[in-house]
């Protein structure tokens, strides 16, 4: 993505999207993001592009509630070429004993809701450029209309922090686990957080996906298995609920505008993603 900034000279979200995942990581442990400290590495010193990093990573911060103590610029340019810009975030948080995810609590007909994504978030573009730029020979100014939008506009989309929505309902036991929906999709991000005994069966065609990844699948001739398993497909946050609080948990979120998917269930199995067809109405609880 940062190679696709330095095509723009939109460096801001560079800076805003590594606190923002960062902050998202520190959510799924059931933790509250506290501080963050960056490291920049260039080929060569640019005080624009420095700065223009640096007041995203600042404006996440402030969004969120987090502070950013510090940081390490390093001028390498035998190591970076010149336009090379090499972004680097941690955030810490702090956790409340009582808000730890347990995977063994995670049981068979607990509800899967997604949380929609931005687009790409910060993960696929090496796959994404390729197509776009090598295959479809399109640049950033080509106008895209199934997304109403410039191709650079939908590549340079924030990757979204869902610190408003995940943080009240782990604060108020409302969500067993959760994941971050980064490299690897949900296919392999989301076993990360299940216990042995269960697997989560996903419906596709439960929510929108939206249309840049239509366009990589068909330009790229991309097999939907690896779709899934590279992309978010839509879906930036997954939460795992019990039935009985799925209601609250929904309202909840709408309350604070936004609208999740009910994605599918939990089911008796072995750690694993399962995909099933059918786009119809969701099972109620």
């Amino acid at each position: 993505k940062s190679l696709v900034a330095a095509l723009a000279d939109r460096w801001e979200v560079c800076g805003y999207d590594i606190i923002a995942h960062g902050i998202n990581d520190v959510l799924v442990q059931g933790a509250q993001p506290l501080f963050a400290l960056d490291y920049i590495g260039t080929g060569r010193l640019v005080p624009r592009r420095v700065e223009n990093i640096v007041r995203g990573m600042v404006r996440c911060c402030r969004e969120h509630g987090v502070r950013l103590i510090g940081g390490e610029t390093a001028e390498m340019p035998d190591l970076y070429a010149p336009a090379d810009a090499d972004v680097v975030g941690v955030v810490v948080g702090l956790v409340d004993k009582r808000c730890i995810p347990d995977p063994e609590r995670l049981e068979p007909g607990d509800v899967l809701l997604g949380l929609p994504s931005t687009g790409l978030h910060t993960n696929g573009y090496s796959l994404a450029r390729k197509i776009f730029f090598e295959v479809l020979k399109w640049g950033l100014d080509t106008f895209v209309e199934a997304a109403d939008s410039t191709l650079g506009d939908i590549l340079l989309q924030p990757h979204r922090c869902y610190a408003p929505w995940v943080s009240p309902l782990f604060e108020q036991g409302l969500v067993k686990a959760a994941a971050h929906i980064t490299g690897g999709g949900i296919t392999d991000n989301l076993p990360r957080v299940l216990n042995p005994r269960v697997d989560a069966e996903i419906r596709r065609g439960a929510w929108p996906v939206p249309p840049v990844f239509k366009i990589i699948q068909e330009a790229g001739r991309v097999p939907r298995e690896e779709m899934y398993r590279t992309f978010n497909m839509g879906v930036g946050m997954v939460l795992i609920v019990d039935r009985e609080s799925l209601e609250p948990v929904r309202a909840l979120i709408q309350g604070r505008g936004e609208t999740p998917f009910v994605l599918g269930e939990l089911v008796p199995g072995s750690g694993n993603v399962r995909y099933i067809e059918g786009s119809g109405p969701e099972r109620s609880p």
